[in-house]
């Protein structure tokens, strides 16, 4: 069962991952006044200009926004059950 937990945080880390890449893209592809270091480190403070930068543009959130937010919970719950298995 630990196998299978440590999947799923590499799983979920990974599209995490994919999901940030997506948004400092759009975010830097707009010339934005924030540093590209400040978007790289602070993807969560950036999140609420994602959002709101999608919104304006095509009428709706991003996917990235939700597929961000969904993966970090999920990731969140995998390494909380990893380290439970791993205790027992």
């Amino acid at each position: 069962m630990t196998a299978f937990f440590l999947f799923l945080v590499l799983a979920f880390g990974v599209f995490n991952f994919l999901c940030a890449i997506v948004i400092l893209r759009e975010l830097s592809a707009e010339k934005n006044s924030t540093l590209t270091f400040d978007l790289r480190w602070h993807v969560f403070k950036n999140l609420g200009k994602y959002r709101d930068l999608t919104k304006a543009k095509h009428g709706r959130t991003g996917p990235a926004y939700y597929g961000y937010l969904v993966s970090f919970a999920f990731l969140l719950l995998a390494v909380v059950l990893l380290l439970d298995s791993l205790v027992k």
